[in-house]
């Protein structure tokens, strides 16, 4: 029997050369290949010019990610092939979990690390590339802080790039960097650098903070100078344009990217352990709270139920035209309003589109005393205001949020929320888990709650509308992650 050869060499930081014989390297190719999730709706797969799937290993130049050498072994391994690896592209430097405390302590921090996140630290240390799974309320600002101080610490020629992907988030990452420094005099505003918005991309500072978006046009020069890598929100990293920059970081031999959820597509996680590595989950949701690190969340799903005649005439609405019709169902909005206004503590109005967050803005605060504050931010809002917004609510104990979800869903840390209304319906896992970790940081208290607004607009046992199927989506999100949960119906 013939044992075929794999050879694998190391092009860059960023890329791998998997040579074999042609029959293999069509294996590799079916291997690494993943229909895109919701492909059949797409122009190019309608019209024939694509099939739907995205490849990861290139045929041609033979050249995969260099997170996904894991998979090259097992594909090896299950059909018994002989496997040669360059060996620098399994080289570790050893870190003790002990090593990484002492060094945290040297940082004179306000707070205490906890054992999570140190082991986090350490394992992104030791293996250079790493994609930190760690839950919303779990410090992960903290673990790249930490992470970025000992390279900084210990690396001779260090020089991290740090991609975020809003505005909103390379002001708060920067300003929490300056409050875990500030005890330590080795570390201030001259070590960072912040891109966005047509600020100057040339710096000599060792740390740059920046949206994709202010480095998707620059030239793969412009990022061979970076030693390390760093993605947060690592799952939004499937967009083409932040794929690029983080290939071409290819002499950054650090890559590392943190998430606080992962969706449940095969192909989305292996292009993210591609750029980055391996998975490494820090803790889990569920241990959080039981350990009282994560405020104790329940859920109360709220079922708008339609008249009969709402249902029958609204049963052939497409996914659009549904969404559109209760956007602007004024007894929704009103009942929305409503319940924004008889909560009790800090509440997130969360909503999708700015009509409807302007519309909802208005009513809500025509509703309540002048004493009890309501704020208003979406894409729109500077980033200068979103930050001081940020700072205000902190200080607040009944103010009213309403909220863009592609601005909040997204590391915005609000540390006293006691309510979030979700008014705009979803089935998308991330932005679902997301947006939910808005209110598990222990505030003043430690308990928060969700109010999913529902629409059950389905007609006799043949038709079920689209919202609602979203709903169920999500409702089994929440059994998975163990949340409790009731179901109120309420007659419109």
């Amino acid at each position: 029997m013939t044992t075929h050869l794999i050879e694998v060499i190391k092009v860059n930081e960023s890329y791998m050369l998997v040579d074999a014989p042609s029959g293999v390297k069509d294996e590799l190719h079916d291997f690494f290949s993943f229909y895109m999730d919701g492909y059949k709706f797409s122009p190019a797969y309608k019209h024939h010019l694509w099939d739907g799937k995205v490849r990861l290993y290139n045929r041609q130049n033979k050249q995969l990610f260099v997170g996904l050498l894991p998979y090259v072994q097992s594909f090896a391994e299950e059909r018994e092939y002989i496997l040669n690896v360059d060996s620098s592209l399994t080289e570790k430097t050893k870190v003790s979990f002990d090593e990484v405390s002492e060094f945290l302590k040297q940082l004179k921090l306000d707070l205490t690390p906890r054992d999570y996140q140190i082991n986090a630290v350490r394992h992104a240390l030791e293996n250079k590339r790493s994609l930190i799974l760690s839950p919303t309320s779990s410090g992960k600002s903290l673990i790249i802080y930490s992470i970025l101080r000992y390279l900084q610490e210990y690396m001779n020629d260090f020089n991290a790039l740090l991609v975020v992907p809003t505005v909103g988030l390379v002001e708060q990452m920067s300003s929490d960097f300056l409050d875990y420094s500030k005890n330590d005099n080795t570390f201030d505003e001259s070590n960072i650098h912040k891109i966005y918005q047509g600020q100057s991309k040339n710096t000599k500072k060792t740390i740059t903070i920046s949206t994709w978006q202010s480095l998707q046009n620059l030239p793969k020069e412009f990022f061979s100078q970076y030693t390390v890598i760093i993605g947060d929100e690592a799952h939004l990293c499937k967009a083409k344009s932040l794929t690029k920059i983080i290939s071409a970081c290819s002499n950054a031999p650090y890559r590392i990217g943190t998430t606080g959820t992962l969706d449940n597509k095969k192909v989305h996680r292996l292009a993210l352990e591609g750029m980055f590595g391996s998975v490494f989950q820090t803790i889990t949701t569920e241990k959080l709270i039981s350990r009282g690190e994560a405020a104790f969340l329940k859920i109360n799903c709220i079922l708008l139920q339609y008249s009969d005649t709402e249902r029958n005439q609204n049963k052939k609405l497409t996914w659009r035209e549904e969404v559109t019709w209760l956007l602007a169902n004024e007894r929704r909005n009103a009942l929305i309003s409503k319940m924004a206004v008889k909560t009790t503590g800090n509440t997130l109005v969360m909503i999708e589109y700015i009509a409807h967050g302007k519309h909802l803005f208005k009513e809500i605060q025509s509703m309540v005393p002048k004493s009890r504050k309501v704020y208003y931010i979406a894409g729109e809002t500077t980033p200068e205001v979103r930050e001081k917004t940020r700072f205000l609510v902190e200080k607040e104990k009944d103010a009213i949020i309403i909220a863009s979800v592609k601005v909040f869903s997204h590391g915005v840390n609000i540390q006293n929320l006691d309510n979030i209304i979700f008014t705009t319906p979803t089935k998308s896992r991330i932005r679902t888990l997301q947006s939910i970790g808005r209110s598990l940081r222990i505030g003043r208290n430690k308990e928060a709650t969700l109010y999913d607004v529902v629409d059950d607009m389905c007609w006799k046992k043949s038709h079920k509308n689209y919202t609602f199927q979203h709903f169920m989506e999500r409702l089994n999100m929440y059994i998975e992650e163990k949340h409790p949960y009731k179901l109120f119906k309420i007659n419109l």
